[in-house]
């Protein structure tokens, strides 16, 4: 057995799992690549290994050269690892938008950075001031992976953006401060344009704005593993501490998209957990969501979800469905404890075997709990890509905080 899966094993037993092949089925805490939709993602594997420690050390080993549209054009394949904390906060130095404080808490500020924004619409504006890097982030190009040495890669005040890359692995790191009270303001990861990404064992707190944002083009091969989105903030818009912007994937290009979420500890939230709107198919299996003062998954239709072995635990409304002019795709839902023996069958169908159960504890709505076979045959048409087999639902707790974050590879 390798050291990887003695780990596991500890942390199995002290989950009170008693076979190991059984957490085997599903992403396993490991090194040797993604499972789901982002799997064959080698990031920079052969390339060259190097080590950062400054803020401009890890823009130029991250993209090495730029196109005429102002986008990553640095293919060669590199392994970057970030050995320390590189703090871009106020590198800068400090800009200001015309803004507004729309919600409960006051110190929780809206810039608009263009004139077609309404955010403010009906509340007074004023110049607000935030950190000018926040907006700036680190470009990140194709066959590159960036990770984190042990527990102490950390990157303060700006976040990544991929853009039109291919083959990425962001893992291991710590990723927070950016611009914390001001929404609009930067964001943790953009992806935009990719194919193939792992975003695996990584910290995210204290982001102003989406811990991922993700999108307004193709999202094709991408898992997202294993980590930690922490919510807690005292500039939460409900004045609940509770982060309300976590993850946001709004794919429109007509290609098909495929993501992974799995194996995530989502805590302390408001919503956006995620919010998908678009086409494509989103597996999202055995995530931990505890303490959610509204809504985890924001659902538009025409996307289709398959959500399988999640627990949520003190979530309001684990999941929220909104109405778009296509009645195609939706959410495919079983809830532990319900009689689900006909939409079981259909997962046999179309899947080949048993849906997952999801665990709800404590959700005041539980509306959006539905069973849209169109979901399965969208999945089936993806099957080479290998959706997860999820592992028993009892157990996510403890193995998902036991896991998620940096310093557990």
């Amino acid at each position: 057995m390798s050291s990887t899966c003695r780990k596991l094993a500890r942390v199995l037993a002290a989950a009170g799992v008693m076979s190991l092949a059984l957490f085997m089925e599903t992403a396993v805490a490991d090194t040797s690549g993604p499972a789901g939709f982002g799997r064959g993602t080698t990031g920079g594997a052969g390339g060259e290994i190097v080590h950062v420690s400054t803020p401009d050390q890890l823009r130029h080993e991250l993209c090495r050269s730029l196109d005429a549209t102002g986008h990553c054009s640095d293919s060669t394949p590199r392994v970057v690892v970030v050995d320390t904390t590189i703090d871009f906060r106020g590198l800068e130095g400090p800009t200001s938008g015309l803004g507004c404080y729309p919600y409960k808490n006051k110190s929780e500020s809206l810039v608009l950075l263009n004139n077609k924004d309404t955010h403010c619409d009906g509340f007074p504006t004023s110049q607000i001031s935030y950190d000018k890097v926040g907006e700036d982030p680190v470009m990140v190009g194709s066959n590159k992976s960036v990770v984190g040495a042990g527990s102490k890669g950390w990157i303060k005040g700006t976040g990544l953006r991929l853009v039109s890359v291919k083959n990425v692995v962001i893992q291991n790191l710590t990723i927070t401060d950016i611009n914390p009270s001001v929404i609009f303001a930067g964001d943790a990861i953009t992806l935009c344009g990719v194919d193939g990404v792992w975003i695996d064992h990584n910290r995210f707190q204290m982001i102003g704005r989406q811990m991922i944002a993700a999108g307004f083009d193709s999202l094709k091969h991408v898992t997202i593993s294993w980590n930690d989105f922490d919510g807690r903030t005292p500039y939460a818009a409900g004045g609940d501490g509770d982060h309300y912007w976590n993850m946001l994937f709004e794919t429109n290009a007509p290609a098909v998209q495929s993501v992974t979420i799995a194996d995530n500890w989502v805590h302390d939230f408001a919503g956006r957990a995620p919010i998908i709107m678009g086409t494509g198919v989103f597996q999202i299996v055995n995530n931990y969501f505890q303490n959610g003062s509204w809504h985890a998954l924001n659902a538009y239709r025409g996307i289709n979800v398959l959500l399988e072995g999640n627990y949520y635990e003190h979530v309001r409304t684990p999941v929220l469905k909104n109405p778009a002019p296509t009645d195609v795709g939706g959410v495919f839902f079983l809830l532990e404890g319900q009689n689900n023996t006909i939409a079981a069958k259909a997962c046999s169908k179309y899947l080949g075997r048993k849906c997952g159960n999801n665990v709800v504890i404590g959700a005041i709505d539980q509306s959006g709990f539905d069973q849209d076979v169109e979901v399965l045959q969208a999945a089936q048409a993806l099957l080479p890509l290998k959706t997860i087999k999820p592992f028993k639902t009892s157990t996510v707790p403890a193995v998902v905080q036991a896991q998620a974050g940096p310093g557990h590879l």
